[in-house]
């Protein structure tokens, strides 16, 4: 049967193969969800070793702004037994998400540092208190050893 569309499936998109991303080129492409690995400390250290050899890579001080978001966090799910994040808790932890998001879309240093640490694929494979705990505790390590490898202060 004659097909009258012209390759263009019902919503008038072409129907063709566009590539693996689902539509999206790479640099639009939606993160994924990831676990953070047990040896996240060790993780940390090396992607800041690297990080901290450009010249031209963030500050100490946006590093501190985005683990700050995260510290508001800390501070309440530090106090729950609860094994489960609270729902405002939750709430907060995507707007962190959306927040680093916007900061890495302004600046490209920062882009830089979460497209090699992860964390927004990180935040989005949070599903425990422990998850978000241990997260919260590679951000500080993040910290220490761009200290440490003597990253930018401002």
């Amino acid at each position: 049967m004659y097909n009258n569309n012209n390759g263009a499936n019902q919503n008038g998109r072409s129907s063709q193969y566009s590539g693996g991303n689902n539509g999206y080129n790479s640099a639009s492409a939606p993160s994924r969800a990831m676990t953070l690995p047990e040896n996240y400390v060790d993780e940390a250290e090396r992607i800041m070793q690297i990080i901290t050899q450009n010249n031209n890579s963030i500050t100490t001080s946006k590093i501190r702004r985005i683990y700050n978001l995260i510290c508001e966090i800390y501070n309440t799910e530090n106090l729950s037994c609860d094994s489960q994040l609270a729902p405002e808790s939750k709430t907060a932890l995507n707007m962190a998400r959306v927040r680093i998001a916007y900061e890495a879309g302004r600046d490209g240093k920062v882009k830089d540092f979460t497209d090699k640490t992860h964390i927004i694929e990180y935040i989005k494979g949070i599903n425990s208190r422990e998850n978000f705990i241990n997260f919260a505790r590679y951000m500080e390590a993040l910290i220490a050893y761009h200290k440490f490898y003597g990253g930018k202060e401002n």
